[in-house]
């Protein structure tokens, strides 16, 4: 009988540690997680831009303050939903006498897409944009100032990087 205790407990130890630590790399590789998302190279939102978040009643969790660009007048935010598929870019910016204020979005890939014409609302600008897919990567978010309404864009005002 002591043979084959002898015998069956270092087996059972080793079907034991192999049980655990199976299980403990299968719960560290399928660990749900949360997405991170990056602020490198995003700006805290300053006060002006708080300001301007509840104004049109948008939360400041999940957004980042665009910049201007080469001195331009203006100030704009991105505020993205908690899964990813829409955008909400708002700014205030000087009013036109013609032409129109366009968001574009840029991947890491260089790759340009026109989101909308941004609408005169009464605190600023506005845009509410919807993906059908969830929106990853380095993506940079463009306001520009366009004198035709195409798919070129003209001017960029404000930019925004930001990762998702």
């Amino acid at each position: 009988m002591k043979d084959k205790a002898m015998f069956l407990l270092p087996i059972l130890v080793l079907v034991f540690l192999g049980v655990f630590y199976s299980y403990r790399w299968w719960s560290v590789k399928n660990r749900l997680r949360t997405p991170e998302i990056s602020d490198q190279g995003n700006v805290e939102i300053s006060e002006q831009g708080n300001s301007l978040l509840q104004k049109f009643g948008v939360p400041k969790q999940n957004s980042i303050q665009m910049q201007g660009v080469d001195d331009s007048e203006g100030l704009g935010v991105v505020n993205w939903s908690d899964d990813k598929k829409s955008l909400t870019i708002i700014a205030t910016l000087p009013e036109l006498r013609s032409g129109y204020y366009q968001a574009w979005i840029e991947n890491a890939d260089g790759n340009i897409v026109k989101l909308g014409t941004l609408k005169v609302e009464k605190a600023g600008f506005l845009l509410d944009y919807i993906s059908r897919v969830s929106l990853t990567g380095e993506l940079t978010i463009i306001v520009s100032k366009e004198t035709k309404n195409d798919n070129f864009l003209e001017k960029t005002l404000l930019e925004g990087a930001l990762s998702l």
